[in-house]
């Protein structure tokens, strides 16, 4: 099964209710996170790191793109979109290997195509 969910901003609330035990049912998680430049807030921090663990508990990250077209800030030196789009794969589907891929990658195209898009460090 594949969890899509873009929920306008609010997914972090519709994750409340979700346990690691929903969540392992899915071999693929795709969603659109935003609020990224509110983490310099401490309570919103340890939620997105609270949400982050639940998400990442039994799947790994194996692709984020920023979405060009929302905001992004600069926090402590470093680039931070408001939106991004992540997908994971359950951890059984796969090995994984740490990745120092550039971000955005060579198959990326902007969300919004005449802006430039934004670059992530490897992480």
């Amino acid at each position: 099964m594949v969890l899509k969910f873009n929920v306008g901003n609010t997914e972090w609330g519709a994750l409340n209710s979700c346990t690691g035990e929903l969540l392992s049912h899915f071999r693929i998680i795709t969603a659109e996170l935003h609020g990224f430049c509110l983490l310099e807030e401490p309570a919103n921090l340890d939620l997105f790191l609270r949400r982050m663990a639940l998400l990442t508990s039994q799947h790994t990250p194996v692709h984020l793109h920023a979405n060009n077209s929302a905001a992004f800030r600069i926090i402590e030196g470093v680039p931070v979109p408001d939106v991004v789009k992540l997908i994971l794969l359950r951890n059984d589907r796969d090995r994984f290997v740490p990745s120092f891929d550039p971000i955005p990658g060579p198959l990326d195209t902007p969300c919004a195509p005449h802006l430039p898009d934004i670059v992530l460090r490897t992480f």
